[in-house]
């Protein structure tokens, strides 16, 4: 329905519209934070799937990234959404228990003896879309000096 988005659409261009101008630090702020986030999810991705595995268990661990974060940004990023009106953030939660569900099967399907780094893979890779997205858009605000608050 182009309702539906025609809305969000009216309700960034309100938020850009009041936004004149930002002062020089909290531009700033707003431009290194999303790169310092990213920076630590990818040492937290890292941490879980690198450091002290095995290379089947590096590959098992790649492939359950990648499966979560096509699950959660198919599930993030649905049209309508699940219940049809569009909330983003049940979406998001939504997407959390599947990957959640899918780390916790992980290990029992694989027989890898990753239980918690599967877990912490799968919801890395589940954020990774709609987290990317949201922090290339407040890094977006900040390149271009509207406002955020």
């Amino acid at each position: 329905m182009p309702g539906a988005y025609s809305a969000d659409i009216e309700a960034l261009v309100a938020l850009l519209a009041i936004c004149d101008g930002v002062a020089g630090s909290e531009r700033a702020r707003w431009i290194l934070i999303p790169p310092v986030i990213f920076l630590a999810w990818g040492l937290f991705v890292w941490f879980c799937i690198w450091r002290g595995t095995d290379p089947d268990e590096r590959a098992s661990l790649l492939a359950l990234l990648g499966i979560c974060a096509a699950t959660g940004g198919l599930i993030f990023l649905v049209p309508e959404g699940i219940s049809g009106n569009g909330d983003y953030l049940a979406r998001f939660w939504i997407s959390l228990l599947v990957a959640g569900g899918i780390g916790l099967a992980w290990p029992l399907m694989t027989r890898q003896p990753t239980f918690w780094r599967s877990i912490g893979v799968a919801i890395a890779g589940d954020v990774l879309l709609p987290g990317g997205l949201i922090l290339l858009f407040i890094w977006s605000l900040g390149l271009s000096g509207s406002c955020i608050d």
